[in-house]
Protein backbone atom coordinates (compact mmCIF):
# COMPACT_ATOMS: atom_id res chain seq x y z
CA UNK A 1 0.00 0.00 0.00
CA UNK A 2 1.32 3.40 -0.80
CA UNK A 3 1.56 5.97 1.58
CA UNK A 4 -1.00 9.05 1.39
CA UNK A 5 2.14 11.73 1.25
CA UNK A 6 3.44 9.79 -2.17
CA UNK A 7 0.34 10.64 -3.79
CA UNK A 8 0.31 14.36 -2.51
CA UNK A 9 4.46 14.45 -3.59
CA UNK A 10 3.07 13.03 -7.07
CA UNK A 11 0.20 15.90 -7.78
CA UNK A 12 2.70 18.55 -6.78
CA UNK A 13 5.09 17.35 -9.32
CA UNK A 14 2.50 16.88 -11.88
CA UNK A 15 1.36 20.48 -11.45
CA UNK A 16 4.94 21.61 -11.62
CA UNK A 17 5.48 19.68 -14.73
CA UNK A 18 1.95 20.69 -16.21
CA UNK A 19 2.73 24.71 -15.31
CA UNK A 20 6.18 24.67 -17.24
CA UNK A 21 5.07 22.78 -20.04
CA UNK A 22 2.01 25.08 -20.26
CA UNK A 23 4.11 28.03 -20.01
CA UNK A 24 7.25 26.60 -22.33
CA UNK A 25 4.31 25.85 -25.39
CA UNK A 26 2.09 29.39 -25.20
CA UNK A 27 5.60 30.60 -25.42
CA UNK A 28 7.04 29.01 -28.09
CA UNK A 29 3.38 28.55 -30.66
CA UNK A 30 3.86 32.04 -31.48
CA UNK A 31 7.26 31.85 -33.10
CA UNK A 32 6.34 28.48 -34.70
CA UNK A 33 3.89 29.60 -36.39
CA UNK A 34 6.17 32.47 -37.82
CA UNK A 35 8.28 30.14 -38.90
CA UNK A 36 5.18 28.42 -40.63
CA UNK A 37 3.86 31.52 -42.04
CA UNK A 38 7.58 32.00 -43.50
CA UNK A 39 7.57 28.75 -45.04
CA UNK A 40 4.13 29.47 -47.21
CA UNK A 41 6.00 32.50 -48.14
CA UNK A 42 8.52 30.38 -49.66
CA UNK A 43 6.75 27.42 -51.47
CA UNK A 44 4.54 30.73 -52.91
CA UNK A 45 7.13 32.56 -53.96
CA UNK A 46 10.50 30.72 -54.37
CA UNK A 47 10.70 28.13 -57.18
CA UNK A 48 13.57 25.03 -57.62
CA UNK A 49 15.05 27.34 -60.26
CA UNK A 50 15.92 30.29 -57.98
CA UNK A 51 16.75 28.27 -55.50
CA UNK A 52 19.45 26.71 -57.69
CA UNK A 53 20.46 30.03 -58.82
CA UNK A 54 21.29 31.35 -55.17
CA UNK A 55 22.76 27.71 -53.15
CA UNK A 56 25.71 26.47 -54.98
CA UNK A 57 25.49 22.53 -55.32
CA UNK A 58 29.28 22.08 -53.77
CA UNK A 59 28.55 21.49 -50.43
CA UNK A 60 31.19 23.99 -49.34
CA UNK A 61 29.87 26.75 -51.07
CA UNK A 62 26.53 25.58 -50.08
CA UNK A 63 27.24 25.52 -46.12
CA UNK A 64 28.80 29.29 -46.53
CA UNK A 65 25.34 30.75 -48.56
CA UNK A 66 23.25 28.82 -45.55
CA UNK A 67 24.90 30.30 -43.04
CA UNK A 68 24.21 33.61 -44.52
CA UNK A 69 20.93 32.68 -45.52
CA UNK A 70 20.53 32.78 -42.01
CA UNK A 71 20.73 35.96 -41.70
CA UNK A 72 17.94 36.54 -43.71
CA UNK A 73 15.51 35.16 -42.64
CA UNK A 74 14.07 36.42 -38.93
CA UNK A 75 12.83 33.02 -37.49
CA UNK A 76 14.38 31.84 -34.61
CA UNK A 77 15.07 28.17 -33.39
CA UNK A 78 11.28 27.10 -33.44
CA UNK A 79 10.69 28.68 -36.98
CA UNK A 80 13.55 27.35 -38.30
CA UNK A 81 12.89 23.74 -38.45
CA UNK A 82 9.57 23.83 -40.94
CA UNK A 83 11.12 26.57 -43.17
CA UNK A 84 14.15 24.48 -43.57
CA UNK A 85 12.13 21.66 -44.52
CA UNK A 86 10.15 23.61 -47.52
CA UNK A 87 13.69 24.48 -48.25
CA UNK A 88 14.84 21.60 -48.74
CA UNK A 89 11.64 20.44 -50.89
CA UNK A 90 13.08 23.58 -52.81
CA UNK A 91 15.71 22.04 -53.46
CA UNK A 92 18.39 22.79 -50.86
CA UNK A 93 20.94 20.90 -50.21
CA UNK A 94 21.93 18.98 -47.43
CA UNK A 95 25.29 21.14 -46.48
CA UNK A 96 23.09 24.48 -46.86
CA UNK A 97 20.40 23.34 -44.65
CA UNK A 98 22.33 21.86 -41.93
CA UNK A 99 24.60 25.18 -41.88
CA UNK A 100 21.25 27.40 -42.14
CA UNK A 101 19.54 25.45 -39.01
CA UNK A 102 22.83 26.13 -37.12
CA UNK A 103 23.20 29.89 -37.82
CA UNK A 104 19.39 30.86 -37.80
CA UNK A 105 19.03 31.17 -34.16
CA UNK A 106 22.35 32.72 -33.93
CA UNK A 107 22.65 34.84 -36.46
CA UNK A 108 19.07 36.58 -37.86
CA UNK A 109 19.72 40.67 -36.85
CA UNK A 110 16.04 40.05 -34.52
CA UNK A 111 17.87 37.79 -32.46
CA UNK A 112 21.22 40.03 -32.25
CA UNK A 113 19.20 43.33 -31.19
CA UNK A 114 17.22 41.69 -28.89
CA UNK A 115 19.79 39.84 -27.03
CA UNK A 116 22.05 43.34 -27.15
CA UNK A 117 18.78 45.17 -25.57
CA UNK A 118 18.56 42.63 -22.94
CA UNK A 119 22.18 42.59 -21.95
CA UNK A 120 23.84 45.57 -23.81
CA UNK A 121 26.64 45.27 -26.38
CA UNK A 122 29.71 44.87 -23.84
CA UNK A 123 28.28 41.64 -22.29
CA UNK A 124 26.94 39.75 -25.51
CA UNK A 125 30.29 40.39 -27.07
CA UNK A 126 32.85 39.65 -24.27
Amino acid sequence: MMPAGFFSWLWDRLNVFATVFLGIFVEAVPFLLLGTFASGLVEVFLDRDQMSRWVSNRPAAAAVSGAFMGMIFPVCECGVVPLTRRLFKKGLPLSAGISFLLAAPVLNPIVIFSTASAFGWGEMLF
